[in-house]
């Protein structure tokens, strides 16, 4: 029975007021547990709801543990839109910021805030010293590019050293003529650029990435100032972080080769597998990267004869 139903009991005088004060107890006690289990179950009604929103948002600003999967696989992680370009993010662009960043994207005060190869990623002009010229320092298009990192599968070490370049393939200075495609801003701060042989979106990509920092500072503004321009041009937000560009800038870009070994697995294609890696254009198609082989860092960047 419930303790609000019980009625008074009939008593003696000399003991009724007793009696009433014991059922009066009686009655709030029963009222307060009343009111306690409707606040539970709105509390739990609200948590719910709240969990339901949080767990159908994008977590884009989540950094995953580098993929085992090898292969080209472009697992749908969220997609991002800014202005008319709606653009499906790969493994890598699923850690790129999800708001606004507290500086722009081409701020050279950014830091390096990723940790893998780290001391391959961020080396510097002086780094490549003694490193081999490619081409007697002449710009190759994205054919020769493949045509240079292709033969290396064989000669890749079993294991891949952390902090030093792979002497003899990671030790060549290359100057990509392309064009760019795309670009996006990634959660280590690094700029990912993707880079075509002509205009066209449907063919094969090469990533180069521009590093935070000083000693990145040129290049980094050059490539972003031609995001922001065309973002501009198709009246975008020019705050974004990742656009698909409407008219690909004609580029030469300077960096060290570079193996980006964390998404490889054990029988991954060098030049062929993505590892998950590149935008999707549109939204749940394949990323047009092939390979896992970077210009990274890039050290310099030079815009040519203006967008197509």
């Amino acid at each position: 029975m419930n303790p609000s139903q019980v009625a008074p009991r009939i008593v003696p005088h000399k003991s009724r007021t007793v009696s009433l004060l014991a059922t009066l107890a009686l009655l709030s006690l029963a009222t307060a547990a009343g009111a306690q289990h409707a606040n539970s179950q709105t509390s739990v009604s609200q948590a719910t709801s709240v969990s339901e929103h949080l767990t159908h948002e994008p977590t884009s600003g989540a950094e995953p543990a580098p993929s085992s999967g090898g292969a080209s696989g472009t697992a749908r992680l969220g997609h991002e839109r800014f202005g008319s370009s709606e653009v499906e993010l790969g493994e890598d662009e699923s850690r790129a910021e999800a708001v606004a960043p507290s500086m722009p994207v081409d701020d050279c005060s950014w830091t390096f805030a990723g940790s893998a190869r780290m001391a391959v990623k961020l080396r510097t002009q002086s780094d490549g010293t003694n490193y081999a010229r490619f081409n007697d320092g002449a710009p190759i298009d994205v054919s020769q590019w493949f045509q240079l990192v292709c033969p290396f599968q064989s000669r890749v070490p079993s294991q891949v050293p952390r902090a030093s370049a792979i002497q003899g393939l990671e030790t060549i200075v290359v100057t990509l003529h392309g064009f760019l495609m795309a670009a996006g801003f990634e959660a280590d701060h690094d700029i990912h650029c993707e880079i075509a042989a002509s205009p066209q979106w449907n063919q094969d990509h090469v990533v180069v990435e521009v590093p935070p920092g000083p000693d990145y500072c040129d290049a980094r503004k050059t490539m972003w100032g031609l995001v922001k321009a065309d973002m501009g041009a198709a009246n975008a937000d020019t705050t974004g972080t990742k656009w698909v560009m409407h008219h690909p800038a004609e580029v030469l870009v300077t960096g060290y080769v570079f193996l980006d070994s964390p998404h490889a697995s054990a029988g991954t294609e060098y030049c062929k597998e993505n590892g998950g890696r590149g935008m999707q254009n549109p939204p749940g198609a394949a990323s047009q990267v092939r390979g896992l082989w970077e210009l990274h860092p890039v050290l310099s960047a030079k815009a040519l004869g203006g967008q197509k």
